[in-house]
C-alpha cells in the first residue's frame, strides 16, 4: 500500500537570491525544467507546501549576475569570511527583491499567498495554495534608527536574521570554518538588542542561524518570543561553526522553540566534506538527534535549497519524499512526521507573531 505523501513546509531557501544573482524573471518560478531547487511545479512534486523565501543581500560584485559568481558564494570553503555591505546597497537590493516576491505572486492567479499572519498560512495550506513568508537574512536594509522596520513589515516582512555570516550594525555573524566551535566572535551590539525587541513588539520571528554563540545568547537574554534557528544542524554531530551546541538545543527546547534542520552536505557529515552521494539518512540523523534531545515538537526542516550542495537522493523540492522515507525508516510515527514536516512551524510561527 502506497503511503500518503508528507506535506513539508521549509524554514529556509535562497531562491529569490538564486533568481536575483542568475537574472531570472518572476515567470521562472513557474517553469517545468529549471535550475531552481524550487519551483512551483517541483514544490508540487515533493509536496512542498511553503516556506520562509529568504532575502539575502549579495555583495555588489555578486549582483550584477553570474553563475560562477553564484558558485563563489553557495561552494563554501572550510574557512569563509565575508566583509560587510553598506546600507544603500543592502536597501536596493531589497526592493528588488520584494517586488520579485508581489510579481510572481500576481503572475500565479490564485495558486501563491503571501504570508502575514499564522491564519494566512493554515488557510493556505488548507487551500492548498503555495505559501510565501518574506525572510531577510541579515539586517543591513535596516537603518540605525530602524524607521524602516515597520515598513517592511507592512509589506510582509515576518522573519529576520540579524546577522549572516559578516558584520553588521546590529552584531557578528559567524565565521564559517570546519572543524570549529560556533564561540568565535562577538555577539549584538547595543542596536542588536533593541532590534530584537522591535522585533518582538511588532511580531517578527527572530532566526539565530548564522549568529555566534554570543549572539545566540544575547537574543537569548533580551527575546520574550520562542528561540529559532531556521537552517541549523547538530554540532555533535558535525563540527561545523554553524551548527548548534547541546547547550544551545537545550536553551532552544525550553523556550518552546525549534530547529530548522539544514540540508547542506557539509553541515550534515562528521567529515565536513562536500559530497553529493550524503544519503537523506545524514538528514534523518540530525532531526533525531534534535527530537532526542528536546522533542520531536522542537525540530523541524530548513533546507537552505539553493543556497548550498544538497544530498543527491533529495536534489531539490520535488525529492521531499525521499527524505519522509528515511524519517520513517528512523521510526517516527506518523503524529511526529506531520510536526517534523509542517505542524512545528505553524506552531512556532503562530506563537512568534503573537496571532
Amino acid at each position: 500500500m502506497m503511503t500518503a505523501s508528507l506535506p513539508f513546509f521549509d524554514g529556509h531557501n535562497d531562491t529569490l537570491l538564486k533568481m536575483l544573482i542568475y537574472g531570472e524573471k518572476p515567470d521562472r518560478f513557474f517553469a517545468e525544467s529549471s535550475d531552481l531547487h524550487i519551483s512551483l511545479h517541483k514544490a508540487e512534486q515533493g509536496n512542498l507546501v511553503g516556506g520562509l523565501f529568504a532575502i539575502c543581500v549579495p555583495p555588489p560584485e555578486l549582483s550584477s549576475g553570474g553563475k560562477e559568481k553564484l558558485k563563489n558564494k553557495t561552494g563554501l570553503n572550510r574557512t569563509r569570511r565575508f566583509q560587510p555591505i553598506g546600507y544603500r546597497h543592502a536597501y536596493d537590493i531589497t526592493l528588488k527583491v520584494l517586488r520579485q516576491f508581489f510579481e510572481i505572486k500576481r503572475l500565479s492567479g490564485n495558486k501563491i499567498r503571501i504570508i502575514k499572519s499564522s491564519n494566512d498560512l493554515v488557510e493556505a495550506i488548507e487551500n492548498r495554495q503555495f505559501s510565501l513568508v518574506i525572510h531577510f537574512e541579515g539586517a543591513e536594509q535596516i537603518d540605525a534608527s530602524m524607521e524602516n522596520l515597520e515598513i517592511f513589515y507592512e509589506k510582509g516582512l515576518r522573519s529576520l536574521g540579524i546577522v549572516w555570516s559578516r558584520p553588521n550594525i546590529f552584531g557578528k555573524g559567524v565565521e564559517i570554518r570546519f572543524p570549529g566551535s560556533p564561540n568565535n566572535g562577538e555577539g549584538l551590539t547595543v542596536l542588536g538588542m533593541e532590534l530584537v525587541k522591535a522585533c518582538n513588539k511588532l511580531g517578527i520571528m527572530v532566526d539565530l542561524s548564522h549568529m555566534t554563540e554570543n549572539g545566540f545568547w544575547d537574543v537569548a537574554r533580551v527575546t520574550d518570543a520562542p528561540l529559532v534557528a531556521s537552517h541549523s544542524c547538530v554540532h555533535n554531530l558535525c563540527n561545523s561553526t554553524r551548527n548548534l551546541t547541546d547547550i544551545q538545543l537545550e536553551a532552544i527546547g525550553e523556550s518552546n522553540g525549534l530547529v530548522g534542520v539544514n540540508f547542506a552536505v557539509q553541515f550534515l557529515r562528521e567529515d565536513g566534506e562536500k559530497v553529493l552521494d550524503t544519503p537523506a539518512m545524514e538528514i534523518a540523523r540530525h532531526i533525531a538527534y534534535i527530537a532526542g534531545k528536546i522533542g520531536p515538537r522542537h525540530v523541524a526542516i530548513g533546507s537552505d535549497f539553493d543556497g548550498a550542495t544538497i544530498p543527491n537522493e533529495i536534489g531539490d523540492a520535488s525529492g521531499l519524499q525521499n527524505l519522509a522515507t528515511a524519517l520513517r525508516q528512523t521510526g517516527f510515527n506518523d503524529e511526529e512526521l506531520a510536526m517534523i514536516s509542517h505542524k512545528n512551524w505553524i506552531r512556532v510561527l503562530k506563537e512568534t507573531w503573537r496571532a
